[in-house]
């Protein structure tokens, strides 16, 4: 994401300035329990989920832990944060990646290796989710598909690489809809993303 050109109104509000290597040294040394994420020279709390956006993150988990091969692929929730070159920290609600993971040099808390990420969207960051931080996500090597997961709505949105620098947006809603995620050859239905949480 983190890029020359972003604007401070681009980031969230809040947070410290301090290098890359204090940010890695600060979360590393456990002497705060809180989250967070390293945007762009600032160290940015991450505020806690609410009840609809946690049951997603974990209806994503489960439904990959029973398609994926243990041994092929690694499932991670959202205590992990995803390495963007040379500029931040992500801490996506979910992540796979490819065995054997690599691990940030500098940050052994942090996947250099995601395949597949996904956001869960929150009223307060959705407008920076979809800009600054996509931006950082379809920079990482690796990455082959991006996944945005509304929660006021049975929403999906998703960005698959197509080639280098080619990226293919599709959109997609409802329960019967289903998204492909064709680098680890998995399917997932939209009424198992969701179950019963935006049930009436």
């Amino acid at each position: 994401m983190a890029s020359a050109g972003t604007s401070a109104i681009d980031i969230p509000p809040g947070g410290i300035e301090v290098s890359r290597e204090e940010f890695v040294r600060r979360v590393r040394s456990g002497e705060d329990d809180r989250r967070y994420e390293y945007i762009d020279g600032r160290m940015i709390e991450v505020s806690g989920a609410s009840i609809p956006h946690g049951v997603i993150a974990t209806l994503i988990i489960t439904a990959l832990h029973t398609r994926l091969d243990s041994n092929e692929f690694l499932v991670l929730g959202g205590q992990n944060s995803v390495s963007i070159p040379e500029s931040s920290y992500f801490l996506p609600d979910v992540t796979v990646a490819r065995k054997p993971v690599e691990l940030d040099e500098a940050n052994d808390w942090s996947v250099a290796n995601p395949v597949v990420v996904f956001e869960v969207l929150s009223r307060s960051t959705k407008q920076f989710d979809r800009t600054v931080q996509r931006d950082g996500y379809l920079s990482v090597p690796s990455l082959t598909d991006l996944v945005f997961v509304s929660q006021t709505e049975m929403a999906i949105e998703q960005y698959s690489r197509r080639s280098e620098g080619e990226w293919l947006f599709n959109k997609t809603s409802g329960p019967q809809s289903v998204i492909s995620l064709d680098s680890i050859e998995v399917e997932l239905s939209l009424k198992k993303i969701y179950g019963d949480v935006l049930a009436d």
